[in-house]
């Protein structure tokens, strides 16, 4: 499972979703969490100009039409809370959308593949793959 961090880097450094999406593909079936889609709208939402707007819904259409997109349950939503719940316990801060991320991925049994390692790292029992 693809980490929202991973998106953010090709958008902002003009890496179209396909290169990514092939220079990852060696890591097995690419899939996101659908907080993902909605971390990147937020983006889309905020973009500086009608152009950069226009740019980051297109790259937000590309990434949902080129990873399996794995949408939120309650199962989901329970283990997500109760994990970020847990983390906050033990001193540890994790945005409840890194939290859903990681619920999904635990229960799916996926790895997340991300650029902030340290977001993901403190979650017992899921695999952190760092590009």
């Amino acid at each position: 499972m693809l980490d929202t961090s991973v998106f953010i880097h090709a958008e902002r450094k003009g890496i179209p979703v396909q290169t990514v999406v092939a220079a990852l593909g060696g890591l097995g079936a690419l899939s996101v969490c659908a907080v993902t889609l909605m971390e990147l709208a937020h983006g889309v939402a905020r973009a500086s100009s009608r152009v950069r707007r226009l740019e980051r819904q297109a790259f937000l259409e590309a990434v949902q039409s080129s990873v399996t997109v794995v949408p939120l349950d309650t199962r989901v939503a329970i283990r997500a809370g109760l994990l970020n719940g847990e983390l906050n316990a033990l001193g540890f801060t994790v945005g409840l959308a890194d939290a859903m991320i990681a619920a999904t991925a635990l229960l799916r049994g996926d790895s997340v593949a991300t650029l902030n390692g340290k977001h993901f790292k403190v979650v017992p029992g899921l695999d952190v793959v760092e590009l």
